[in-house]
């Protein structure tokens, strides 16, 4: 077996995982909040059909939630704040846009709870609030992406890092990186060059 097949299986029983714990999550978010969390079925846009999403929960009226598991704190800040990693804040804007078009969420106010537990401490909550700014640039990408699947001609291969880059600046959102983050950042570019010399 290969190291990035044993990688690619770790990464997926860390998703099964988390996946299993959301439940538990989204009761301990409930018994501290007082709230009552829906499960929601999934979510279409109501005027773009391929536009989707399946949220953790959501409180009518109110805000989405959303319960993940972390084994790092990398890229979590203060609880309550909105300082949480990138791919995350991106999926909660996601859900946040289909929420309000359907009305479940008000369009004012849109705000989306993330309940976390990180490397097994206690659970912390994170409240990000809607960016429609934001929301029109994801709708152009989606155009973009969904004409390469009608097309059936593939899109760039880009990275989450890359897909940021494409955004307008004003609604990119800055992350200052740890030492080991930027350690991090050093060996995958240096494998990069690597498997480029070797392909």
């Amino acid at each position: 077996r290969s190291k990035i097949a044993d990688v690619a299986d770790a990464e997926n029983e860390s998703t099964r995982r988390g996946t299993r714990r959301e439940p538990e999550l989204v009761r301990e978010y409930c018994n501290l909040t007082g709230k009552t969390v829906y499960k929601a079925p999934t979510l279409i846009h109501p005027s773009i059909d391929y536009v989707h999403a399946n949220l953790d929960g959501i409180i009518p009226g109110e805000r989405v939630i959303e319960a993940k598991t972390s084994r790092r704190r990398d890229g979590w800040g203060e609880s309550g704040s909105e300082d949480i990693p990138i791919d995350y804040y991106l999926q909660t804007q996601h859900y946040m846009l289909i929420a309000t078009a359907l009305e479940l969420i008000p369009i004012d106010n849109p705000l989306c709870d993330i309940f976390v537990s990180i490397a097994g401490e206690a659970i912390q909550c994170y409240t990000i609030a809607g960016n429609r700014e934001l929301w029109a640039a994801m709708l152009t990408k989606y155009a973009e992406f969904w004409r390469h699947v009608v097309d059936l001609t593939p899109p760039d291969n880009l990275t989450l890092m890359e897909q940021v880059e494409l955004l307008p600046a004003s609604v990119r959102v800055s992350k200052t990186a740890t030492q080991e983050i930027l350690e991090i950042a050093d060996k995958v570019q240096r494998a990069n060059g690597i498997i480029d010399r070797l392909s």
